[in-house]
């Protein structure tokens, strides 16, 4: 049976209830509670957040450039999936606290999330401060998971 590291049942879940209390929204509007369903998708329980250069070719970036000294956080990241998008957000493991977000809308993910050229676990996310300004940061998944087999 695989082994999913830091992934757990309860963290993969689905959250919400169905009530008539109105609440703030995935895009922080005052909604009701049924118009504005949220799923959890994903839980990571570490990944480390990097200040990035400029990109420096075309072809994309690569994480081999940045440096341990460029680390500006680490954390938890949530996938959340809200009404017709999904919203990626950097939270403190403990108080839960957010610290960044980026959100993905419906078949943009190239311009919210990028890969980079020369590994499979790290990635440059554009974050978003809801005021149309926005900054890309280096991500990297710190958790490395295995796979046991029977």
């Amino acid at each position: 049976m695989p082994k999913l590291g830091p992934f757990s049942p309860r963290a993969i879940a689905a959250i919400g209830a169905s009530s008539s209390n109105p609440r703030t929204s995935c895009d922080g509007e005052l909604e009701e509670e049924e118009d504005s369903f949220e799923h959890t998708l994903l839980v990571v329980r570490e990944v480390s957040v990097f200040k990035i250069p400029p990109r420096s070719t075309s072809g994309g970036y690569m994480c081999g450039e940045w440096l341990q000294s460029d680390k500006i956080w680490s954390g938890r990241l949530r996938v959340i999936s809200c009404n017709n998008r999904c919203e990626i957000r950097l939270e403190d493991p403990n108080s839960g606290d957010l610290f960044a977000a980026g959100f993905v809308n419906p078949g943009q993910r190239e311009t919210a999330v990028e890969p980079v050229l020369d590994s499979s676990r790290y990635f440059v996310l554009k974050i978003e401060d809801g005021t149309e300004k926005h900054a890309f940061i280096g991500l990297g998944i710190t958790a490395v998971f295995t796979e046991e087999r029977d």
